[in-house]
């Protein structure tokens, strides 16, 4: 665990491997291959628990039912089996699609399955008779993707045919049939509230769906670049993104719902935080600048240019009177945001600087970057406090705990390192992450969110350090922020901007 490097290699599968899943107590890992296999593994040892086997064909997907009592296994050949986990029992083989089966989904109470095909056909199956019990039909192409409702009560498709639908799950009804992608549909996927869903596709665009209208609340797309930042007013509200396409977008706090352009820089948007009233923001650049823009206005009201290299990072000091930035330059500068005048600059980093992080106090911030060293500095003179080691990789975020008893660093090593912020000593590291890009601290400080570069988010209690929650994006994230309430987290990666509910316990 302290070495960064793998906890297992699992390599008995047989052909390429298609699809995991993991039991819902985290005891098993299932992995199906294209060899027509599904192997579980023990997660505490990593050892080979189980094979199930009996097939000739590939298997596509695999799911396990919300208690674990059942695995569904779907087969290129059309088949579906039900198996017994426990025992490596065979409970049933499904039959009745056309071609293979791409995504398999369990309802919540586990009695039924649903699984979508090559064959253009959602079917749902009850699982303890083993027979199917409707046939769902209007898309016009392979289905790909299935997700069901936390209530239980519909489910939604995605479609080779560019469409999403959406079903009543008891009878099998279509609800409604969403429209507007222009490339295969590959993924969906619902709130946990219900209230919205969003879908993927080859067209290089997210839509976000309000579930009541059945119409498209938010597409983000159309953009060159990546969101590299994000941050949510701290007054609440509103958030903004950086693209570094150098555009600089808003949106609601609470949920995509819409989105609007608010400046389009001439280099690309590398940086971004909002001030404490949540007023203004400063947007930092690949061309060394740092823009000021007023929350409504497009131009900006001061533009920062002493860094000679790219800005990699930008804090506001908590009483709102000053900005710290780093960059590429191996600078830290400390702005006067009154007079917009640079007051002071701190040097000795030896390589690029990619993160800072103040003390709720003020007293002292903490940058990091790839010379793999932490530095904490006074705020009031500019001395250096301390030099934190034992990052293997670049450090690429820093976060404060609420109370400034902790410094939190993370870095591309994959590891998360817990400093004592009063006696600069190491508390705790954290692994099982790929490549760390950024971290957030919840507002109430209860919880550590952390994005990889393997498009993982992970939310962990900050107490324990365990493991509350996992989301994971379809490409690689590189910022995130809570929400003022601590109950969302909107992420920013190469694929668009995700939000996120955080239910504690759930």
């Amino acid at each position: 665990m302290e070495t960064g490097e793998p906890l297992a290699a699992l390599v008995e599968q047989n052909g390429s491997v298609n699809a995991l899943a993991v039991s819902p107590d985290g005891s098993q890992l299932a992995v199906a291959d294209n060899g027509g296999s599904v192997r579980l593994w023990t997660t505490n040892t990593w050892a080979l628990a189980k094979t199930l086997t009996g097939h000739d064909s590939g298997v596509a997907s695999v799911a396990f039912a919300p208690d674990g009592s059942w695995l569904a296994a779907g087969y290129y050949d059309g088949k579906i089996q039900i198996w017994n986990p426990a025992d490596s029992i065979r409970r049933a083989t499904l039959t009745g699609h056309g071609g293979g089966v791409n995504a398999l989904a369990a309802s919540p109470n586990g009695a039924c399955l649903f699984s979508c095909g090559d064959d253009a056909t959602v079917r749902l199956w009850d699982v303890n008779a083993g027979v199917e019990r409707a046939s769902l039909t209007g898309h016009t192409g392979t289905v790909t993707s299935v997700a069901i409702a936390r209530d239980g009560t519909w489910l939604a498709t995605g479609s080779h045919d560019s469409s999403v639908r959406l079903w009543d799950a008891v009878t099998g009804a279509p609800i409604a049939t969403l429209t507007g992608h222009r490339g295969w549909v590959n993924a969906v996927a619902i709130s946990p509230d219900g209230k919205w869903l969003g879908s993927a596709s080859t067209d290089s665009t997210v839509r976000i769906w309000d579930r009541d209208s059945a119409t498209a609340a938010a597409t983000h797309t159309g953009h060159r670049g990546w969101f590299d930042s994000v941050a949510v007013a701290p007054t609440g509200g509103w958030l903004a993104a950086g693209n570094t396409d150098g555009t600089v977008w808003t949106f609601p706090d609470q949920g995509p719902s819409s989105s609007a352009l608010l400046t389009r820089t001439p280099s690309g948007v590398t940086a971004l935080t909002i001030s404490t009233d949540g007023t203004w923001l400063a947007v930092g650049g690949d061309d060394g600048t740092v823009r000021l823009l007023e929350r409504n206005g497009s131009a900006p009201t001061a533009v920062l240019t002493e860094h000679t290299g790219s800005v990699q990072a930008i804090s506001v000091f908590p009483d709102g009177s000053r900005l710290a930035t780093v960059g590429t330059d191996s600078l830290v500068n400390i702005w006067d945001i009154a007079r917009r005048t640079l007051s002071a600059t701190l040097s000795g980093h030896r390589n690029w600087l990619s993160s800072v992080a103040i003390a709720p106090d003020g007293t002292w911030l903490a940058t990091g970057g790839l010379d793999e060293g932490v530095r904490i500095w006074n705020t009031s003179d500019g001395s250096l406090l301390a030099s934190l080691k034992g990052h293997t990789g670049g450090v690429t975020s820093l976060a404060a705990s609420a109370d400034g008893a902790h410094l939190v660093t993370g870095s591309s090593d994959g590891r998360v390192r817990i400093w004592d912020a009063a006696t600069r000593t190491l508390t705790a590291t954290l692994t099982n992450h790929t490549g760390v890009t950024s971290l957030a601290v919840s507002p109430d400080g209860l919880c550590l969110a952390i994005t990889s570069a393997d498009g993982t988010l992970q939310v962990r209690n900050c107490e324990t350090w365990d493991v509350t929650a996992v989301a994971r994006a379809d490409g690689p994230l590189s910022d995130c922020a809570w929400t003022p309430d601590s109950r969302g987290i909107v992420a920013g990666g190469t694929r668009g901007i995700y939000f996120y509910d955080y239910v504690p316990g759930a």
